[in-house]
């Protein structure tokens, strides 16, 4: 079996808690998901199988769409729910206010990571200097905002529809805007629908995951790299490349090689020769 399974994982679990179920269901070895969601966060997990999992990078640069909820009037050190407060005041912005403030975060812009975070600073992550009580120089990185909307207010929350680009930590984005109206706010919810082309319609609940399921669902490699160009090769070209041998081809660049209807792997033609870049064949599927 290779490919992926698109998972709606729960409130209250980690990423790496619902590969181990995927393991265990299909007693294999080599699972992997392709971009974490924290343990508070529900919604899109994509989770690769066997081969497929070599895709890790492919899917780093991959658009998201979050469902979040930021409620005004404090901020914890974590900028979400489970954190302890560290702030709190009494202005709470008007729908009027967080809706014009929004425009100013559509577009690209550089972001600072929140300490409660994964990022790796000296080999070692950051939420782990924040337990030990350490305060440690995050980065920031270049961010693009897409879309950023007000889809409902209650009392002091919003909730808001976000898209954006791999790498946005939308726990940050809640602090920015709230500081950015004079206020402090935290994300008390967070689901996301959409990773790339898969949306939350395509999810297999948590709860429901079983061998059947995860057949039923299971995506094929050529559906995870549709927007690939193809390269269909006959015997001769198939054993060449297999066995890590170029053969020619015209046009430069990255494309999905094919052998009898299935994914050989990915390849990238440079002056007139293409490679295997990664290897994605298994004999049986």
């Amino acid at each position: 079996m290779i490919g992926a399974v698109i998972i709606n994982k729960p409130k209250g679990i980690t990423s790496s808690n619902v590969v181990v179920k995927v393991k265990k269901i299909l007693s294999c070895k080599r699972v992997g998901h392709l971009g974490t969601l924290d343990p508070m966060a529900t919604g899109v997990l994509v989770v690769c199988i066997n081969k497929a999992t070599r895709l890790f990078d492919y899917y780093l640069n991959k658009r998201k769409t979050y469902i979040a909820e930021f409620t005004f009037g404090y901020e914890t050190d974590t900028f979400d729910s489970e954190g302890i407060v560290t702030n709190s005041c009494e202005n709470i912005p008007t729908y009027e206010e967080v809706s014009e403030k929004l425009k100013k975060f559509i577009g690209t812009f550089n972001q600072l990571p929140p300490m409660y975070s994964a990022k790796k600073v000296n080999g070692k992550k950051a939420y782990q200097y924040a337990r030990e009580g350490k305060v440690v120089n995050l980065k920031a990185n270049k961010v693009h905002i897409s879309q950023f909307e007000i889809l409902q207010k209650v009392n002091n929350t919003f909730r808001f529809i976000i898209s954006c680009s791999a790498g946005t930590y939308i726990r940050s984005l809640c602090r920015d805007l709230a500081h950015s109206l004079n206020s402090f706010a935290t994300m008390t919810y967070l689901n996301r629908v959409k990773v790339g082309q898969f949306d939350i319609s395509q999810a297999v609940d948590y709860d429901r995951l079983t061998l059947d399921t995860i057949k039923t669902n299971l995506i094929p490699i050529e559906d995870l790299l549709c927007d690939f160009d193809k390269k269909i090769v006959n015997d001769d070209e198939f054993k060449k490349l297999i066995n890590g041998v170029s053969i020619n081809d015209n046009v430069d660049g990255e494309k999905l090689i094919m052998y009898q209807n299935q994914v050989v792997g990915i390849g990238k033609t440079q002056n007139g020769n293409l490679k295997i870049k990664v290897n994605l064949y298994e004999k049986e599927i």
